[in-house]
């Protein structure tokens, strides 16, 4: 999921984005890529990223990363979950991003739509 013009958006908002490991080669990475290079790679190069933190989402695991772009004003969260399977990894990848001034207060709105991801079949 990309937006035309992503400097330009001036309210909060999630993206949702799947993608398997086979399909890692359209961002330059190889299928056996780890978590963290992913984040790297999906990161834009003008933004500031704290270190990235192990945890879980929908009880799997899940890496996540808070960053800051002054180019855009933007401020917001990355998590990026793993669903392996046989031959392949299934990704999910969450982005939460609004204004920085106003990340702070939907940050916890963000974390509540994360917290409530659940997996259904299999």
């Amino acid at each position: 999921a990309y937006i035309e013009g992503p400097d330009g958006v001036q309210e909060y908002i999630i993206i949702f984005t799947s993608l398997t490991s086979e399909e890692l080669d359209i961002f330059g990475l190889d299928a056996e890529a780890d978590a963290a290079t992913i984040i790297d790679t999906l990161l834009r190069e003008d933004s500031t990223a704290e270190d990235a933190v192990s945890t879980t989402v929908a009880g799997a695991d899940a890496l996540q990363v808070s960053f800051t772009n002054e180019t855009s004003g933007k401020s917001g969260s990355f998590y990026l979950v793993s669903f392996p399977c046989s031959q392949v990894t299934n990704y999910l990848l969450i982005q939460g991003s609004a204004p920085t001034d106003e990340w702070e207060g939907v940050a916890e709105s963000f974390q509540a739509v994360v917290d409530s991801i659940a997996v259904v079949g299999e």
